[in-house]
């Protein structure tokens, strides 16, 4: 099994020498995302879970995820919350866009996220599953393919090779804070293309509308939204991709039409009244937090995931997959966001 070149590399690249091993792969990387940027990130990916010398660094996240089963074992709640875990709902949500095209009115696109996919083999099947036989026109993947940033790449390839099996039409993609740039060409190679503070069109007809892609805006910080629109002409339709929502400013000031993220998980393990218990590693407000959200011109949707971190249950907060059908603004308005599948 391959592992992740940090892993092997140990605390050499922990202490930023990565650049002593700079593949023509990650050169390229690093071109399309910044290089200062590039080299920022790395070193953040690095000191997650490595100190200098190759001394591992105390991560409190398999600590907690320990922690976490006893007490959902002795409570009897794991077997509940395992089942809930494995069970993913579809979601449609109506987008009204202004200028939209007209050939894009119905345009659908199937919006999944947090699959951390190294922390149930199940999973994966289960999310092929779901999504094969969905009718859409294109992919957004908002990022945390992985459950550790530091990972086993061989489980994670056969995994994600069978959810990407199960697509259609271009998939977009963007890192989140589990993520690595050291993955972007793998991941490439199964179809996705990963937007790394860029922008690509979908043409209709002569008709364009533009995906764009940042960074993680929210732990990592190596974002660059002005960058990502940049050549886009004024007026065209936009639709950004951010692993987190605290992006929702910007976004509006971007003039951005509407905002697809994740990593909250929706709360993951809420009360049963559905309320997420108060989360602390995100600095959006409480109403970004999950389902559909609104700042000046631009929309929004926060999706639970389709995974969990550190522990493979969900209480109260059903996994999910969103299809959103892009409407003309003029349109009649009939979106209530609620599961349909």
């Amino acid at each position: 099994m391959r592992m992740f070149r940090g892993a092997a590399t140990r605390g050499a690249h922990a202490a930023g020498a990565y650049a002593n091993d700079f593949s023509p792969e990650d050169a390229a990387v690093a071109d399309r995302f910044g290089r200062e940027r590039y080299f920022k990130r790395v070193r953040m990916e690095m000191s997650r879970e490595y100190a200098l010398f190759g001394m591992v660094r105390w991560c409190p996240l398999p600590a907690i995820s320990r922690i976490l089963r006893v007490v959902l074992k002795v409570s009897g709640l794991w077997d509940r919350g395992y089942r809930e875990f494995l069970s993913p709902v579809v979601v449609r949500n109506e987008v009204f866009v202004r200028g939209l095209p007209d050939l894009f009115d119905g345009f659908t696109v199937l919006h999944f996220s947090d699959m951390h996919l190294d922390l149930d083999e199940r999973l994966a099947g289960v999310i092929a599953g779901t999504v094969s036989g969905l009718k859409y026109d294109a992919v957004a993947i908002t990022g945390d393919f992985n459950n550790m940033t530091i990972h086993p790449r061989g489980s994670v390839a056969r995994r994600l090779s069978r959810i990407t099996g199960a697509l259609h039409g271009p998939v977009f993609g963007v890192l989140g804070n589990h993520d690595s740039l050291h993955d972007v060409p793998f991941y490439e190679s199964l179809g996705i293309t990963m937007l790394l503070n860029e922008s690509v069109p979908v043409e209709r007809g002569g008709e364009k509308i533009y995906f764009v892609g940042i960074d993680d805006p929210n732990k990592f910080r190596t974002d660059d939204l002005d960058g990502a629109c940049r050549g886009i002409p004024p007026g065209a339709v936009r639709l950004l991709l951010s692993h987190s929502p605290c992006i929702y400013a910007r976004a509006a000031a971007a003039g951005i039409d509407f905002v697809m993220s994740g990593h909250l998980h929706g709360g993951q393990i809420c009360l049963p009244s559905g309320r997420m218990i108060h989360v602390r590693n995100d600095s959006s407000p409480r109403r970004f937090w999950s389902g559909a959200w609104r700042e000046g011109g631009t929309q929004g949707w926060t999706t639970r995931g389709l995974g969990g971190g550190g522990v493979p249950v969900r209480l109260n907060c059903p996994p999910e997959a969103v299809l959103h059908v892009l409407r003309r603004a003029d349109a009649a308005p009939g979106s209530d966001g609620k599961c349909f599948s």
